[in-house]
């Protein structure tokens, strides 16, 4: 989640602007450099970046002396986040050096990118395919959505799972459950065989997993990295 504040300076806008340093100017030279970018993002890490003007200046009569945009930068690949990061840095501060303004861009980390564990996703699977047939079963490990959850499968494998048993628009209104036993019980079920399956013989089978797909943090190492704000 990003801040970035414009600094310029005020004059009359009829009278006298050449004393003036448009802020408004500057922002909007910092989203076309930021357009500029777009092409350098590549496709696999469905890199997102999107803001709006939050504060574009009081009067048409004085130029802008100071203007606000919040951005987002989004992903599924938390290398390209912070490189996509860097690029809308430059290019924010890029429109402020062209016309003599200062930009100020406050960075707060948000969700990491969620990233599904194969291997576990695997052992629910093979209980959910003892629970409905086969072809009812759609298995996706991409997920373009944030969470929190997403921060906890950095430290540790962690998956997540979507049921049917309703019907209607999912946050809508006519959103209704329509079979209980699809809805709840064997989502349960399939949960409990799971556990059972990671936790029989000492945990064997949680330990082999745990192992094989070391988080991309230590919780010191994501303490350090991602919960930290920069100004730049």
């Amino acid at each position: 989640m990003k801040k970035i504040t414009y600094h310029g300076k005020s004059a009359h806008a009829g009278a006298t602007p050449e004393l003036g340093i448009n802020a408004l100017n500057a922002a909007s030279i910092g989203l076309v450099a930021l357009n500029a970018q777009r092409e350098t993002f590549k496709e696999s890490d469905m890199i997102r970046v999107h803001g709006i003007i939050t504060e574009g200046w009081q009067t048409v009569n004085s130029v802008p002396e100071r203007v606000t945009l919040e951005s987002y930068v989004r992903g599924i690949n938390y290398k390209a986040i912070m490189d996509a990061n860097e690029k809308v840095n430059r290019a924010f501060t890029a429109g402020a050096y062209a016309v003599g303004a200062t930009c100020q861009i406050e960075d707060t980390p948000g969700y990491m990118p969620f990233s599904q564990c194969k291997d576990l996703s695997g052992v629910l699977l093979k209980n959910l395919v003892k629970l409905i047939q086969k072809e009812h079963i759609f298995n996706g490990l991409k997920s373009f959505a944030s969470g929190d959850i997403g921060d906890v499968a950095s430290i540790i494998p962690t998956i997540q799972f979507g049921f049917s048993g309703f019907q209607g628009n999912v946050h809508g209104s006519n959103f209704e459950i329509s079979d209980e036993e699809m809805a709840y019980i064997i989502p349960a079920k399939a949960i409990a065989m799971t556990l059972w399956d990671l936790v029989e013989n000492d945990g064997e089978l949680g330990k082999k997993i745990q192992e094989e797909n070391p988080g991309h943090f230590t919780k010191e190492a994501y303490l350090k990295e991602w919960l930290k704000s920069e100004n730049h």
